[in-house]
């Protein structure tokens, strides 16, 4: 039988109660309700059956009191399904905008709740440290990955002695800290702890993560267009599906915090290049599939040519020093390093 997972995207009653409001206007409900989205459908791949308390801005439950908003009949919608464990999702705020970081909540006295919450906050530290090691040379994403480990809590809030499963409360990062606002609004944030929650779930459960097929080719909703460019500027078109992975995650609309925009994650100065070396109109959408996905393929053709490699070589090591220009930008200093060893060796 399935575990069953109930999923409380924090706020977002008919009252209109929607949470902390960041400086710039972004919600907490609409932040907890991607991640809480995300958690879902990494959770059903691994086997779960997953329920949300709302799946949209509000949700249809009836008010309770001005305190308590609809939180009774949340409690009593996962009492009444006899769900496993119940995982509330916010996001953090404080009158003192220095306040940051991440922590996560227990029932006093709940063995259970505290191994979860444990085991979600570990899983959200081990994401952390992979991305300050792939942000290690961009001090802006560094320093905002770097965000402060409050540590597992216990409190008596409503949802937690109200439910009859294991449930943990978890406060992402302060919606009033502007550097927390900045990752919480990415998508790259939210992904990563959704997939925390799901590995944290596992972890509780001592459940292997389910593992993904091996692919052979490219599959999905954009897989016409990546082999169509893929083909036409000569790369492995495994190669661009991951990149578009990596940057994205596939969506279409994703935009970084340095404005980088669309599936291959574009930024405003490249994007205009592409256009005007493809003659294609400089008012262009960079959030169009087929518009990203062309200028984003020229653009990884074109990086081999700085560095003098052949259309046709697709090898590993020239994947993987593309994907670091792509990432990190041509005239880092990284970049200038590598291009001036591959000019020395070419010149021995």
């Amino acid at each position: 039988m399935k575990k069953k997972i109930y999923i409380d995207p924090g706020h977002g009653d008919i009252g209109k109660d929607f949470g902390a409001i960041g400086s710039d206007g972004t919600r907490e409900a609409d932040i907890a309700l991607t991640i809480a989205v995300l958690a879902k459908k990494n959770l059903e791949t691994n086997g779960y059956e997953v329920f949300l308390s709302r799946q949209g801005d509000m949700t249809s439950f009836p008010i309770s009191s001005s305190k308590l908003g609809d939180l009774p009949t949340r409690t009593q919608d996962a009492n009444k399904k006899e769900c496993d464990l119940f995982i509330s999702i916010h996001c953090n705020a404080n009158d003192n905008a220095s306040a940051s970081g991440t922590e996560i909540y227990h029932c006093p006295d709940s063995a259970g709740g505290k191994k979860l919450a444990k085991a979600i906050l570990n899983e959200v530290l081990y994401l952390q440290k992979i991305k300050k090691g792939k942000y290690k040379t961009d001090k802006t994403l560094l320093n905002l990955w770097d965000f402060t480990n409050r540590g597992v809590k216990e409190a008596d809030y409503y949802v937690l002695i109200n439910t009859d499963m294991t449930a943990v409360l978890c406060e992402t990062l302060f919606m009033s800290n502007p550097d927390d606002l900045k990752l919480l609004k990415t998508l790259e944030f939210q992904a990563a702890y959704a997939q925390a929650i799901t590995s944290g779930v596992n972890k509780y459960f001592n459940v292997k993560p389910t593992e993904k097929p091996v692919a052979t080719g490219v599959a999905g909703k954009y897989s016409d267009l990546i082999k169509k460019y893929s083909k036409q500027y000569s790369l492995d078109e495994k190669f661009v599906d991951a990149i578009i992975q990596q940057e994205s995650s596939y969506d279409p609309k994703a935009v970084s915090i340095h404005n980088a925009k669309g599936l291959m994650q574009l930024l405003p100065g490249t994007f205009a290049g592409c256009l005007k070396t493809l003659k294609l109109p400089e008012n262009s959408d960079p959030f169009n599939p087929e518009i990203n996905i062309q200028c984003g393929c020229y653009h990884l053709s074109y990086l081999k040519s700085l560095f003098g490699i052949s259309k046709e070589d697709n090898s590993r090591s020239t994947q993987l020093l593309i994907a670091c220009a792509y990432n990190q930008g041509q005239n880092t200093i990284g970049m200038i390093y590598a291009r001036e060893v591959i000019g020395r060796i070419k010149n021995a």
